[in-house]
C-alpha cells in the first residue's frame, strides 16, 4: 500500500519512485519507513512478558515522524 501510493505520487510529479521516497523521509529521523518486522516486534513485545507493567501507554512505531506529517 506504502509503495502503491508512493509510486502513484511520483508518477503524477514527474520523477522516480527514489526521489519520492528520499523526498518524503526528510521530516522522519530515521530517513526510511518502517518494515513489517518493525512493527510486528514492538506487537510482539506488548502482547509478551516484558511489557507485563506498561498500563495506558501510547507507543509510537514512528521513526521519528512529526505528528501531522
Amino acid at each position: 500500500m506504502h509503495l502503491q501510493a508512493t509510486e502513484r505520487l511520483a508518477s503524477e510529479a514527474g520523477v522516480t519512485v527514489e526521489e519520492m521516497a528520499k523526498g518524503r523521509y526528510k521530516g522522519v529521523a530515521l530517513r526510511r519507513p518502517g518494515s513489517p518486522e518493525e512493527i510486528a516486534a514492538t506487537i510482539a513485545f506488548l502482547a509478551g512478558p516484558a511489557s507485563a507493567y506498561i498500563t495506558g501507554a501510547a507507543i509510537p512505531v514512528s521513526g521519528g515522524t512529526p505528528v501531522g506529517l
